[in-house]
């Protein structure tokens, strides 16, 4: 993650078009082995995000396909896999959601997807060679899911990114929110304290990046008289 992207999530979120609210995160997390044994590779989702960005939908919690709640306003790759920011519509399904996210009971994102190029990893050695070509450390959890060799999705096409309780991906999540009538403040206090976690839990960034990272995010809580 470079100084750039740390700026760009740290910056305010553009003025919603309504009142209804909306969050942002991360939809999908590269590398990271999930519960089906499934690997998202970088790229993975590079040629189909722009017609989702003006085609796609919400879902409601749980992947409710039926019950769409929203549409992306902003969709893209960077280092760490698909940030998505979302905007709510006034639907009561859609309000019920933004309650659940609101109250932190549903914090992550899922996504649903059409795998269109993979490449199967038969062996647990084929899969630490990827994480180590990658750059990856694993959980322990990870190395267990090894064991069964993994399928690595190269490319994909995306159907849609629901808020759910229980992920796939368990890094996959809802970084910040905005109410109603968001209070610009809070929200970037928010969003703060939700960068601060991100890069706490980032393993394969080098030492001395991770150390330049924690020095932005330090100037910035001083420049805003937060300690």
């Amino acid at each position: 993650m470079s100084e750039l992207d740390l700026i760009y999530k740290l910056a305010p979120a553009p003025k919603l078009n309504g009142d209804n609210g909306g969050f942002e995160g991360y939809a999908s997390v590269f590398h990271l082995l999930d519960y089906h044994n499934d690997i998202v590779a970088p790229g993975a989702y590079k040629e189909d995000a722009p017609r989702f960005l003006k085609e796609g939908f919400i879902g409601g919690v749980g992947h409710d396909h039926s019950n769409p709640i929203g549409k992306p306003q902003r969709l893209f790759e960077d280092g760490y896999g698909l940030f998505l920011d979302a905007l709510l519509v006034s639907t009561s399904k859609a309000q019920e959601a933004r309650e659940l996210i609101t109250s932190d009971v549903v914090r992550k994102l899922s996504v649903g997807i059409m795998p269109m190029q993979v490449k199967t990893l038969r062996t647990k050695g084929e899969v630490i060679d990827y994480w180590k070509k990658a750059g990856w450390n694993p959980s322990d959890e990870e190395m267990l899911r090894a064991e069964h060799g993994a399928r690595v999705i190269k490319r994909a096409k995306l159907l849609e990114v629901s808020p759910v309780a229980l992920p796939a991906n368990e890094l996959s999540e809802i970084t910040s929110y905005k109410s109603h009538s968001p209070d610009v403040l809070t929200d970037v206090f928010k969003r703060l304290d939700a960068l601060e976690a991100t890069v706490k839990r980032l393993t394969s960034v080098p030492d001395a990046e991770f150390e330049e990272c924690e020095k932005l995010l330090q100037g910035f809580r001083d420049y805003i008289g937060v300690h």
